[in-house]
């Protein structure tokens, strides 16, 4: 379980990137500047551009300043904290996940793991599949809320037909809990539509994690030789992990 929680760890908190955001009527062209000179890695002028917005209550701004502070280290960091905060308190979604994040992590600030599941919470109750995910994960371990695995089950259970990481999550956590054989089946399928899902996001390296969790547990079930000959079909054999061979 252990092993499952810190690759759903690695799916929720992805390193930084420049984000698109609706601009401001009046910041449209300043945020192409900052954006070109994030992409350009000279992100003391993309704070130069989008200080001014920021500090004119922009929230795309703040949150997009924050970003570019948190890749910086030290007081650059501990400075980007509260501008996430202000665009979490307007709405901003992605904010407020990256407010999860930074408190999670402690990044820039001390770790606050009841902060970081209300920024977590709040992105979710806003709908971002991923951030739904994490709220699950958080009342799966019991942190920063009061652990709650029947309801963390629900949650995940809601999102396993939308959400390929979620049937990743849930088919993963049911494999490592299966007690015989017999009760592999219902991860088995799970793993396998996390596979296909994962494959239609682009997401090829998530898709073989899946593929591997089914082949750890279950080599010769039929389920798992057929998620082999999709994956091998859809990648190609030049391009596979196996001497040439596919997957």
């Amino acid at each position: 379980m252990r092993f499952l929680l810190l690759l759903i760890g690695a799916l929720l908190l992805p390193g930084a990137a420049w984000a698109d955001g609706e601009p401001s009527a009046d910041g449209g062209h300043v945020l192409e500047q900052a954006r070109a000179a994030f992409q350009a890695g000279r992100h003391e002028r993309v704070v130069e551009l989008l200080l001014p917005l920021a500090r004119d209550v922009d929230a795309n701004a703040q949150y997009l300043l924050a970003e570019a502070l948190l890749m910086g280290d030290g007081q650059d960091q501990a400075d980007a904290v509260p501008w996430l905060r202000r665009a979490a308190a307007k709405g901003h979604v992605d904010a407020a996940m990256k407010a999860a994040e930074v408190f999670h992590e402690g990044i820039g600030t001390h770790v606050d793991l009841e902060l970081s599941f209300h920024y977590m919470n709040q992105a979710s109750e806003a709908g971002l599949p991923r951030a739904r995910l994490g709220v699950a994960m958080y009342l799966l371990a019991g942190e920063g809320v009061l652990q709650d695995e029947a309801e963390a089950y629900r949650r995940l259970e809601e999102l396993v037909d939308v959400f390929p990481y979620a049937a990743f999550t849930l088919g993963g956590m049911q494999l490592l809990t299966a007690e015989n054989s017999q009760d592999l089946e219902p991860g088995l399928i799970l793993l396998d539509k996390a596979t296909r899902g994962l494959m239609a996001e682009g997401d090829t390296v998530h898709a073989a994690d899946a593929f591997m969790l089914m082949a750890r547990f279950a080599p010769d079930h039929p389920l798992t030789r057929e998620t082999e000959r999709f994956l091998n079909e859809a990648v190609g054999p030049s391009k596979g992990g196996n001497g040439g061979k596919g997957l």
